[in-house]
């Protein structure tokens, strides 16, 4: 059971480890991703080059040289950005805890609401409201084509809706989501709840139903913590092929028309007959 504080600091989630892993890890994304903040005074040019690849100076997107010199960092503040992460874990933590009980599955339900309402109150929502469509890939490309490695595909290479998983499954407007947040945000009614399927009303980020409307509500059918894979074996065939078939006619009589005997396994092989 959690247990309920009625002020927890932030150090003790994000504590100091993590706050170094996440200044790492953010030093390493500017490093490849931020482009100069160089430009030239008199023709107003601007340095495309990023800070790991400014061997050669200052350069246009072209590649032809632009002016001798080093790396000119831009306006963004690492240190208040890492700040921000850690007052808005305190004022989650903060609400959490006076709003809820011990009950976990009411906290996880009710951060993940905090979290929801955070995406849609970003000020800059077309970034959500796009779908990762082809017109989308060749903005993306025109933007940021001259940085190495920058790609984008149809299917984006991390969730954003969390920043950290990896995305899994394409929701009917076209963006994409994790595992976790697949399960995160399940927004099941009491009736429908069911171990091992989720049901989105609507997207995540955009929280549109325009596109594909007739797939919506999206529902999702995924294998239940703790459990193994399901592998049903049927060895021998010829009369004793017949017999496993039989028996497990008679199961699905007795189990119900709505519950299909197979859905209960993962993966089923036989021999001969009861293939």
């Amino acid at each position: 059971m959690c247990r309920r504080l009625d002020l927890l600091h932030p150090s003790v989630v994000f504590n100091k480890e993590l706050k170094e892993t996440c200044r790492r890890a953010l030093d390493q994304f500017l490093s490849n991703s931020q482009p100069c903040a160089y430009i030239h005074p008199e023709t107003g040019e601007k340095c495309v080059n990023t800070k790991t690849g400014h061997a050669k100076g200052h350069q246009v997107a072209g590649g032809s040289f632009l002016a001798e010199g080093n790396f000119v960092d831009g306006s963004f503040d690492s240190s208040r950005f890492l700040e921000l992460i850690d007052s808005t874990v305190f004022n989650t933590l903060k609400a959490i805890n006076e709003h809820v009980d011990s009950n976990r599955e009411e906290r996880r339900q009710y951060a993940a609401r905090l979290h929801r309402s955070r995406l849609k109150f970003i000020p800059d929502q077309s970034f959500w409201t796009e779908s990762f469509t082809a017109w989308w890939i060749v903005l993306f490309k025109k933007r940021f084509g001259h940085i190495s490695g920058a790609s984008l595909t149809i299917r984006a290479s991390v969730c954003y809706a969390c920043l950290f998983g990896r995305p899994e499954y394409t929701l009917p407007c076209g963006h994409v989501i994790c595992f976790d947040c697949l399960r995160e945000f399940d927004q099941s009614s009491s009736s429908e709840m069911y171990p091992g399927v989720a049901i989105h009303e609507e997207c995540v980020l955009c929280s549109s139903r325009d596109e594909r409307e007739d797939m919506w509500p999206y529902r999702v059918e995924y294998r239940p913590d703790l459990s193994g894979i399901r592998v049903l074996s049927l060895d021998g065939g010829g009369v004793k092929g017949i017999i496993q078939l039989s028996i497990f006619q008679r199961l699905e009589r007795l189990v119900g028309p709505d519950m299909p005997f197979g859905e209960f396994f993962d993966l089923m092989v036989g021999t001969s007959a009861s293939k």
